[in-house]
C-alpha cells in the first residue's frame, strides 16, 4: 500500500500556499521517493480514469431519467478515482520541478503558491490525459501546470484582472518590445511589434493601451524569458513526444494532402527549404509561404482546443 494518498497530497499543498515555504519544503520530503511511472503503467491508468469519467456521465444521464444505479458502473467510477489519484501522486515532483523554476524568476508568489497552483493543473492534466496519443503523460501535465501558474499569475500580478490567454499575448508582445527596443534603439512602433510577433496590428494596439505597472510587468517579461531560456538549455519536449502531438493535432485538422506535406516536409530533421518545395508543386516560394501561414494558424486553434499550449509545438 502506498503511503500518501491523494488526499494528503492535497492537504499539504493547501497548507503551502496558506503558509510559507517549509510547508512547501514539507510536501516534497513527503513524495520526494515516489518513484516514477513505467510507460504502460501510465497507459493503463489512462485508460482507467477516462473509464471511470465516462461512468460519471453515465451515472448522471440515468440519474434524470431514473434509471438504476449498476454496482459495475459503481466500480468503475472507483477505479477510475484510484487510478488518477495514483497518476497524480507519482508525477507530483514534476510540480515542483517547474515551480522551482517560478520561484528562482519572480517574487510575485512564494513557492508555495507555485505548488499549489501546479498541483491544480497536475490534477486537471489527469482528467483530461489521452493515453492514445502516444506520449508520456509528463510531457502533457507539464503544460497544465505552467498554465495553472500563469493563471495565478496573471491574477495577482495586475490590478486589473486579463483572462489567460489575453496575458500570455502581453508577455509575448512585452518581449517583442524589449527586443526591438535593444536592437533599433528607440520605441518600435506598433506596426513593427506585429510584424515581429505575428499579432494583429489592431491587437496589438489594443494591448499596448492596457493600464500597466511597469515595474511588475518588466519583471514578469524577465522571468518568462528566463523560463524560456531553460526550457531550450534543458531540450523543452522530447523529440518522439513532439512527433506523436503535432501527428494527433493534424490528425484532428482537416487538411489537404498538399498542406500536411507542406508541414511535415517544413518541420521535419532534413527540413526542405519554401523554394525547394515550391519547386516540387510548381508554385512560388511565397505562395508557399502562405499556405504554411495558414496552416500553422489552423493546427494552433486545433492545439488549443484539444487542450495543449499555445506555441509549444511549432
Amino acid at each position: 500500500m502506498e503511503k500518501n494518498t491523494d488526499f494528503e497530497v492535497e492537504v499539504r499543498a493547501r497548507k503551502a500556499k496558506n503558509s510559507t515555504d517549509d510547508s512547501a519544503q514539507s510536501l516534497y520530503l513527503a513524495v520526494k521517493n515516489i518513484p516514477l511511472l513505467l510507460p504502460e503503467e501510465e497507459v493503463e491508468l489512462g485508460k482507467k480514469i477516462q473509464a471511470g469519467l465516462a461512468a460519471v456521465k453515465e451515472k448522471k444521464r440515468r440519474a434524470h431519467r431514473a434509471g438504476r444505479k449498476s454496482a459495475a458502473m459503481e466500480e468503475t467510477i472507483a477505479a477510475g478515482a484510484a487510478a488518477k489519484s495514483k497518476l497524480v501522486r507519482h508525477n507530483i515532483r514534476l510540480v515542483f520541478q517547474i515551480a522551482g523554476r517560478y520561484n528562482r524568476g519572480s517574487g510575485h508568489l512564494k513557492m508555495g503558491d507555485y505548488v499549489h497552483e501546479g498541483v491544480i493543473g497536475l490534477h486537471k492534466a489527469a482528467d483530461k490525459f489521452d493515453w492514445q496519443r502516444g506520449y508520456r503523460f509528463s510531457t502533457y501535465a507539464s503544460w497544465w501546470i505552467r498554465s495553472a501558474i500563469n493563471r495565478a499569475l496573471a491574477d495577482t500580478s495586475r490590478t486589473v484582472r486579463l483572462p489567460v490567454h489575453i496575458f500570455d499575448r502581453l508577455m509575448r508582445l512585452l518581449r517583442a518590445k524589449k527586443l526591438l527596443t535593444q536592437n533599433l534603439g528607440r520605441n518600435p512602433l506598433p506596426e513593427e511589434i506585429a510584424k515581429a510577433t505575428g499579432i494583429g496590428l489592431k491587437k496589438v494596439r489594443q494591448l499596448l493601451e492596457l493600464p500597466q505597472d511597469s515595474a511588475s510587468l518588466d519583471e514578469l517579461t524577465e522571468t518568462h524569458e528566463k523560463l524560456e531560456s531553460e526550457e531550450a538549455v534543458t531540450g523543452g519536449i522530447d523529440k518522439d513526444d513532439k512527433v506523436a502531438m503535432l501527428a494527433h493535432i493534424m490528425e484532428k485538422t482537416y487538411l489537404s494532402d498538399r498542406d500536411k506535406d507542406i508541414i511535415n516536409l517544413r518541420f521535419a530533421d532534413d527540413k526542405l527549404t519554401l523554394a525547394k518545395i515550391g519547386k516540387k508543386y510548381g508554385i512560388s516560394r511565397e505562395r508557399i509561404r502562405q499556405l504554411q501561414k495558414e496552416t500553422l494558424k489552423r493546427l494552433r486553434a486545433t492545439a488549443l482546443r484539444l487542450g495543449y499550449s499555445r506555441g509549444d509545438l511549432l
